[in-house]
């Protein structure tokens, strides 16, 4: 094997790593969880960690696959709680500590036009995307 090709497969096994690392669900302190069951029992569920002062929830396909995910940054009055709301299986809120949410809808058939809002809590029409 040639130089070149050397350097380029290790590029390729080093780039491969790097998205797997990305696509893997996170290791964060979890706040909450909810799972909910789709047509032909495929299941999604919704994760809430903390990192600090990063707060992320994920969409999970199957558990394991990443449908999309949302991460702000809040250091004045750090969320202590979040509470899920999953009324429909392509929407569902999240509400940290009753005062701010985190609004996701998406279409679940073809796991794609995700849409993510942030606004204060009981807020249900003016949310402002971040």
């Amino acid at each position: 094997m040639s130089k070149r090709s050397a350097i380029i497969l290790i590029a390729v096994i080093l780039g491969l790593a790097a998205g797997f690392v990305c696509l893997a669900p996170s290791k964060g302190a979890l706040m909450a969880r909810a799972e909910k069951q789709g047509p032909a029992d495929a299941s999604y569920s919704v994760t809430v960690r903390r990192y600090d002062h990063r707060y992320r929830t994920e969409l999970l396909y199957r558990g394991k696959f990443i449908v999309s995910s949302y991460e702000f940054y809040q250091r004045s009055v750090p969320p202590t709680n979040a509470v899920i709301s999953w009324p429909r299986l392509d929407e569902f809120v999240v509400t940290f500590n009753k005062r701010m949410t985190v609004r996701c809808t998406w279409d679940s058939m073809s796991h794609d036009k995700v849409l993510w809002e942030r606004g204060p809590s009981g807020n249900s029409g003016g949310f402002s995307i971040d």
